[in-house]
């Protein structure tokens, strides 16, 4: 395996590893280990380097090829000389150089560059959801001290670049991680997100709520039916009973506050996880769509990789290659038998880049670590960024959630109830049951009136924020389409800047051409005058057949001076030419890759805002049905709301005539009972009366007369402390079967309240 190396990630805290955790239970893995298996030779990140000198000699071909930005395509670059990518240097001859002076004379090395972990085609490296795995050299022998055997691994960055988007896909899909999988990372059954949970557990809420309130409503069905035959239910044993039931009652309408229903079918507590799930779909729809178009345009290392190795590349050419000439050596016969490249212009700076120097091995090292930067930065911007916001907008949602922790339940005292009961009395009045009916029916039919209209209202505001999200769409997209145009000015009056440029450099050239001619036949004029007087110095001595010769060899001598001087000024007007057509296509190649640029930021652009469009106008129509699914849900709960008061106001009604006519029926049977136990007690008088008079004469003694009186005496004392109590307990029971009914009307007009509240 390569050498695990640990890169900082730039961040204490990875938001983006965090978020895709929480919303999918997909754990990836540490972003600082992600490239701890991608070195090449000589701890290098993401490559390996390699450097060979120039073959051959230098000859007149290399010197028009430099000249040319077609050799720079050719000989530079992604995909040349069978291999990823080479950039070629002018360096000292005798070994690396920082700067050199004009005319001091250079040597052409080249950098050889395989990326590591490529696909393999000619296109560079660019974005796009790939798997990684293991993968080996392919050259079957060592590299740069880097053995054949050397495995590298991208598995880990794929995981970690791809890994968690496809992870939020499967949960935006399928509501569900569970026995997802993706590149030999699956998600544990026991982290596994399942957003049906929710609804599951909502469901569950709804039925133990339903049921609460069901069983509620039966429990006062019965103590209801209890009460109204009350004068059927004397006794302690069937007390008990009733207060029982009267305890359960309370018992289940604690549970019911505990856990409130929501209409007809749902609970509160229901609707709340409900609306949490919808909340968390949300936080991973904006994440996921911030990572897709981050994994297409920025999310493979290797194309920040390739963006550097272009910079680079640029800087050479500018400051390196393109001040090089060569110079040629001519034989006494005029032609070219050998040359060397030399420093012509100011500026050179030798094999040195803003990383370093380019022979040294440290120099890439800090080229890979800077591509690595910037693909972490990217993460951190972007992906770290949205992950943040999605676990804010997970955690606000879910910090506004109240559920119970603990069911509370009230426990049912009988003996005290029944204590209580029997000493409790009725104040209530059947008119004033009436009474509050009226009042309860209007205040429904206002609340209803008032549900109505904030119904409408709500409908109204939704489509106002619809129309308005809908105009900061188009805004958007118009201030787009204007960058866009002006980029495009920006990019011609750059061309035709460097156009000009290119222009007057031509001019220079031809200028110090001229110059340098001028001056070359200045010195043929001085050298031809010198000739001269010596050949007058030697005809003054030499005799007139001696001095004739001389004449035609001097002859001679100056026409093949002549050619000489027309081959030196063709050569250098040729060089010139050369010049300025390098200089030309150069801004030529510059221009074509500017338009290219903007060609390729403007498709970005335009996907970005296509994207961006098509999210705005999903989440639009989505809030727009959300907006009329609640517009009508809250009317249909209006006019359900309405028709349950209006029911509940009959009801009423309908108990308070009910309990007027019982207790009429309870008056009655009072008065009837209590003159039949008049009627018994005169009886019961008459009877002892007789009974007294008979024992009377049957008593001979007036000892025994006096005792049978005394005992006579005492059972009627008796008597009649029974009868008194025999009375208070009547009326006790009166008085308690009052404050029976008192309570019960001040319980229903108590929960009636409470129902409107939660309404």
């Amino acid at each position: 395996m390569a050498e695990n190396v640990v890169y900082p990630a730039n961040s204490v805290d990875d938001y983006w590893h965090t978020a895709v955790q929480v919303l999918t239970g997909y754990v990836m893995p540490k972003r600082e280990t992600l490239f701890g298996s991608l070195v090449g030779n000589d701890s290098i990140p993401l490559m390996r380097v390699e450097f060979s000198d120039h073959d051959g000699e230098p000859s007149n071909a290399i010197v028009d090829a430099v000249d040319d930005l077609e050799w720079r395509t050719e000989n530079s670059g992604w995909r040349v000389e069978n291999t990823d990518f080479v950039i070629p240097f002018y360096s000292g001859k005798g070994g690396p150089i920082a700067e050199a002076a004009v005319d001091t004379k250079v040597k052409m090395k080249k950098a050889r560059i395989t990326l590591l972990g490529t696909s393999g085609t000619d296109d560079a490296p660019a974005g796009g959801v790939v798997q990684g795995g293991e993968f080996k050299s392919g050259l079957g022998k060592d590299f740069q001290g880097q053995s054949k055997d050397t495995v590298w691994s991208n598995k880990a960055l794929a995981q970690y670049s791809y890994g968690g988007g496809k992870a939020l896909e499967q949960l935006l899909h399928h509501s569900s991680t569970l026995h997802f999988s993706w590149n030999d990372l699956p998600v544990h059954d026991a982290d596994a997100v399942d957003l049906e949970s929710f609804t599951r557990n909502a469901q569950a809420f709804d039925r133990v709520a339903q049921f609460f309130a069901a069983r509620l409503r039966e429990l006062k069905d019965w103590e209801y039916d209890l009460g109204k035959q009350e004068a059927a239910w004397k006794g302690q044993a069937a007390g008990v009973f009733k207060d029982l039931v009267h305890g359960l009652v309370r018992t289940y309408e604690s549970y019911s506050k505990q856990f409130p229903v929501s209409g007809t079918v749902n609970s509160t507590y229901g609707n709340d996880l409900r609306g949490f799930r919808g909340d968390v779909l949300a936080a991973a729809t904006k994440l996921h769509g911030k990572w897709d178009t981050w994994q297409l345009l920025t999310g493979n290392p290797l194309r920040w990789l390739h963006d550097v190795l272009l910079d680079l590349t640029d800087h050479i050419w500018r400051h390196n290659i393109t001040k090089v000439r060569y110079k040629p050596t001519y034989s006494p016969r005029g032609y070219s038998l050998t040359g060397y490249h030399y420093v012509k212009y100011e500026g050179f700076s030798g094999a040195v880049s803003p990383y370093g120097m380019l022979e040294q091995k440290d120099t890439w090292k800090k080229i890979g670590e800077e591509a690595v930067r910037r693909w972490q930065q990217s993460v951190q911007d972007v992906l770290s960024a949205a992950g943040k916001q999605a676990l804010i907008d997970v955690e606000n949602a879910f910090n506004g959630q109240k559920f119970p922790e603990k069911v509370t339940t009230v426990s049912i005292d009988l003996a005290n109830q029944l204590a209580k009961d029997q000493a409790a009395r009725d104040r209530a009045e059947a008119l004033k049951a009436k009474a509050d009916a009226e009042e309860k029916l209007r205040l429904a039919k206002e609340e209803a009136d008032r549900k109505e209209h904030a119904a409408e209202e709500k409908a109204r505001l939704a489509k106002e924020e619809a129309d308005r999200k809908q105009r900061e769409a188009e805004e958007r997209a118009r201030l787009a389409q204007e960058e866009a145009e002006r980029r495009q000015r920006e990019a011609e009056q750059r061309a035709e800047q460097r156009q000009l440029e290119a222009e007057e450099r031509a001019r220079r050239a031809q200028a110090e051409a001229e110059a340098r001619q001028a001056e070359k036949e200045a010195e043929q004029e001085r050298k031809q005058e010198e000739k001269e007087r010596e050949a007058e110095a030697e005809q003054a001595e030499a005799e007139q057949k001696q001095e004739q010769k001389e004449a035609e060899q001097r002859q001679k001598q100056a026409e093949q001076e002549a050619k000489q001087e027309q081959r030196q000024a063709e050569q250098e007007a040729e060089q010139a030419e050369a010049e300025r057509r390098a200089e030309e296509k150069q801004a030529e190649q510059e221009a074509k890759q500017e338009q290219k640029e903007r060609e390729a930021q403007d498709r970005q652009l335009l996907l970005m805002n296509q994207s961006r469009a098509d999210q705005q106008r999903q989440r639009e129509e989505q809030e727009r049905k959300q907006a009329e699914a609640e517009a009508k849900q809250a009317e249909q709960e209006a006019e359900q709301e309405a028709k349950q008061a209006e029911a509940e106001a009959k009801q009423a009604e309908k108990e308070a005539e009910q309990e007027r006519k019982q207790e009429e029926k309870e008056r009655e049977a009072e008065a009837e009972q209590a003159e039949a136990e008049q009627k018994q007690e005169q009886k019961e008088a008459e009877q002892e009366r007789k009974q007294t008079e008979a024992e009377q004469q049957r008593i001979r003694t007036e000892s025994e007369y006096k005792a049978e009186q005394e005992e006579q005496r005492q059972e009627a004392e008796e008597r009649r402390a029974e009868a008194e109590a025999k009375q208070e307990r009547k009326e006790a029971e009166q008085e308690a079967r009052q404050e029976q009914l008192r309570a019960e009307q001040e319980q229903k007009q108590a929960e009636a309240e409470a129902k409107q509240e939660r309404k």
